[in-house]
C-alpha cells in the first residue's frame, strides 16, 4: 500500500503537450516495506486526449515511484483515417502517441464490402484478428478464407493484403510488433 502526504502543490498548464501538470513538492511517501522521509519531487501529468491517464515520474534519480493508472481508449474517441494501404483504420494504442511503455501498436481496421486494402508489407512483424464479416487474406502467394475469431500471422516483410468477400464491412484489430511507423511500411502499387 502507498500513501502519499502532501505539503505543497503549484500548477500551470503546458499548451504545447496538451496536458496538465501538478508539481508535488515535498512529499513523504510511505510503502509497506519502507519509509522514505527525503523530499522527493514528483509530476503528475492528466492527458485529457487520453481519457484522464496520469503519470507520475520522480525528479529524483534514486526516487523510482511511477503512479501509472489503467487506460481505456474508446474506439469512438480515435479519429478514424484512411491508411496508406487503404483500410479505414483507427489507431487505438500506440507507444508515440500516449503516455504507455509499449513495443507494440493496436488499431483498429475497416475494409468496405467488395474492396480491398493496398499490397504492402511491413519490416515488423504483424497480426490481424477479425472481428466481423468475411474476406480473402493474402500472404505472398498463399490466399485464405478469414471470418470472425481468426487470427493471422503475418510474418515481417511479407508483402500482404486482404480482401472483404462479404456483403457487410471486415472488421479487424491490427497488432504490429514493435510498434507501426511509417519508414517500415512499403506500399505497392496496383
Amino acid at each position: 500500500m502507498l500513501k502519499i502526504s502532501i505539503q505543497h502543490h503549484s500548477r500551470y498548464l503546458d499548451r504545447q503537450r496538451k496536458c496538465f501538470e501538478v508539481a508535488l513538492q515535498y512529499t513523504t511517501l510511505y510503502n509497506t516495506q519502507a519509509l522514505i522521509r527525503s523530499p522527493v519531487f514528483l509530476k503528475f501529468k492528466f492527458y485529457p486526449c487520453t481519457s484522464g491517464v496520469i503519470q507520475a515520474i520522480s525528479g529524483k534519480a534514486n526516487s523510482n515511484f511511477l503512479l501509472k493508472p489503467m487506460l481505456v481508449q474508446k474506439l469512438d474517441a480515435c479519429a478514424e483515417f484512411i491508411a496508406g494501404d487503404n483500410t479505414i483504420l483507427r489507431e487505438l494504442l500506440h507507444p508515440n502517441k500516449q503516455p504507455l511503455e509499449l513495443r507494440y501498436s493496436l488499431a483498429h481496421a475497416t475494409v468496405p464490402a467488395g474492396k480491398g486494402s493496398t499490397p504492402h508489407s511491413l519490416k515488423t512483424s504483424e497480426v490481424y484478428y477479425i472481428l466481423q464479416g468475411s474476406g480473402e487474406m493474402h500472404i505472398g502467394n498463399e490466399t485464405q478464407t478469414v471470418r470472425p475469431g481468426d487470427a493471422v500471422y503475418i510474418p515481417p516483410n511479407a508483402i500482404q493484403f486482404i480482401l472483404n468477400s462479404g456483403t457487410e464491412p471486415l472488421v479487424f484489430i491490427c497488432i504490429v510488433d514493435p510498434a507501426w511507423h511509417q519508414a517500415d511500411e512499403t506500399v505497392y502499387p496496383l
